[in-house]
């Protein structure tokens, strides 16, 4: 029996009577299954580049609303000094570099949380306080936070930390293709791993669901 013929000859029927209620009440929406959120240790892509998640859930200090702190998978720059005068960050040539990054290719830094970036020395002196970056390196005490989840780049690379502070101190943090954290010159050339806080409702409404993650 073709279509037209069907409503030809049942066109006056309640297409809902041809059902039980049985039936009926057993229907139900069809639910697309989500991806997964990022978990720590995932590779994520944003902004074109790939991301390793530290923590899927960080909630910065008085902040209000969660984001994803990670850490570029590559150095986005394998010899690059820290600074050629002294090693506060917050004067940094390596600091600039990060801001001109965020300005020179279109990041979308309405997405990014603004990060306070504690400069307290490996010897517990606060002489140069912090600074709020959406772009950052982080600092010794994150990497030991998040260690098991960062990778071992093929370089050395720079944190943020200083070895001590005050006029004439030019150490600075690194951390070695092992995994030590050692010290060095700011002026020595060493990768620019920078990091970042993706706030959550950025980054999951830019992909979609939860975005491209690697597990």
């Amino acid at each position: 029996m073709t279509l037209k013929e069907f409503i030809e000859k049942y066109g006056d029927i309640d297409i809902c009577s041809l059902f039980t209620e049985d039936a009926i009440t057993q229907i139900r929406p069809v639910t697309v299954p989500e991806k997964r959120k990022p978990m720590p240790g995932d590779t994520i892509e944003w902004e074109g580049i790939k991301w390793r998640v530290l923590d899927p859930e960080y909630l910065e200090e008085d902040g209000d609303e969660n984001g994803i702190f990670v850490i570029a998978e590559e150095p986005f720059h394998d010899e690059q000094i820290f600074d050629d005068k002294w090693n506060d960050y917050e004067a940094s040539e390596i600091r600039g570099i990060l801001v001109d990054y965020l300005n020179d290719n279109n990041f979308d830094t309405d997405a990014l949380i603004s990060h306070k970036v504690d400069l307290i020395a490996d010897n517990g002196d606060d002489l140069y306080g912090y600074v709020y970056d959406k772009l950052f390196l982080i600092s010794c005490d994150e990497y030991r936070k998040y260690r098991k989840y960062i990778p071992k780049y093929d370089t050395y690379w720079w944190t943020c930390t200083p070895w001590n502070c005050g006029r004439g101190a030019c150490s600075a943090r690194c951390v070695l293709p092992s995994g030590t954290v050692s010290s060095s010159s700011a002026g020595g050339g060493y990768g620019c791993v920078p990091a970042c806080i993706i706030k959550e409702s950025a980054y999951h409404h830019a992909s979609g669901t939860a975005g491209s993650v690697e597990g």
